[in-house]
């Protein structure tokens, strides 16, 4: 064996994790450089440590240290709301905060500073405002062919098969429809019929399609002509709002030409989650604060 002996110990809990007695240096060394050292995480804390070549060579006392790859946890922020423009700073406590390369999301949005930080401390700048936009319903795409009277916004329709929805927008021969109720799937609409129940207009159905939006895209406010970048279609995630949108408008894609109408109020919500990672991962639990900051 050999006389080489070392201890790794929880920096958190000072618990013992290992510890190893009368063993060969060069054992642990070339584990460590080949193997990628031995893994062990702490029962109490969860956090996690291995042992890594301590680049001391042997003849000279060398042999190996613990490195720590503990995955981040968060416990609380000091602030729990502001601006939608981002900027502001705020603390946040948890543990291992000062373990590799810290990477604090606000809705999935990094923040791009990260700084002063602790084991259980780090200051965070705050990306821009993340909103999640109360969609009361969702429009589908339709090319119709009028064929008696008219149809406009507004106006309730109704399919043969006794689908009925309302007109939200018209564009041409494109109509956006929001349907109340089904009863035939879209591609069995293609080819039939439409009435509607004003001025006795009716028109044939040419084409039908539901259209999603599209993450990246820009998506407008059709009266309060606020944008953003759309970070998620279900629920529909709008990026760095321009302001706040409308109760009862029109959102639609500038790419995709979808089209949604929110509720009354509230029309959007800035409440978001905060999450913490690192290189090593993310913890699978105690990484995340549900619902913890609101952007106004």
């Amino acid at each position: 064996m050999g006389d080489y002996s070392f201890t790794v110990e929880c920096v958190y809990c000072a618990l013992t994790l290992i510890q190893v007695q009368n063993a060969s240096a060069s054992y642990w060394k070339n584990d460590a450089n080949i193997n990628g050292g031995h893994h062990v995480e702490c029962p109490t804390c969860g956090c996690r440590f291995k042992t890594a070549d301590d680049g001391v060579d042997i003849g000279s006392g060398g042999g190996v240290c613990t490195k720590n790859i503990s995955r981040p946890s968060l416990a609380s922020l000091n602030v729990s709301s502001g601006s939608r423009e981002g900027g502001n700073a705020l603390i946040i406590t948890g543990e291992a905060l000062d373990v590799g390369t810290l990477v604090v999301k606000f809705a999935e949005e990094a923040c791009p500073v990260v700084d002063n930080r602790t084991s259980t401390t780090a200051r965070v700048v705050l990306p821009a405002a993340t909103y999640t936009l109360n969609v009361l319903e969702r429009c589908h795409k339709l090319t119709l062919d009028v064929i008696t009277g008219s149809l406009s916004v507004g106006e309730a329709v109704t399919t043969l098969a006794g689908s009925t929805g309302t007109i939200r927008l018209i564009d041409g021969t494109t109509y956006w429809i929001a349907f109340a109720n089904l009863a035939e799937t879209l591609e069995e609409m293609v080819g039939t019929s439409l009435m509607g129940g004003g001025a006795g207009g009716s028109a044939d159905i040419d084409a039908a399609e539901a259209v999603t939006f599209t993450v990246g895209e820009t998506v407008f406010g059709l009266s309060s002509v606020v944008s953003g970048t759309v970070r998620e279609d279900t629920p529909l995630r709008v990026y760095a709002p321009t302001g706040g949108f409308a109760p009862n408008e029109l959102v639609q894609g500038a790419a995709s030409g979808a089209l949604a109408k929110l509720t009354n109020s509230p029309a959007y919500s800035g409440l978001i989650d905060v999450s913490v990672e690192n290189e090593y991962g993310q913890r699978l639990a105690g990484s995340t604060l549900s619902g913890a900051y609101t952007y106004a």
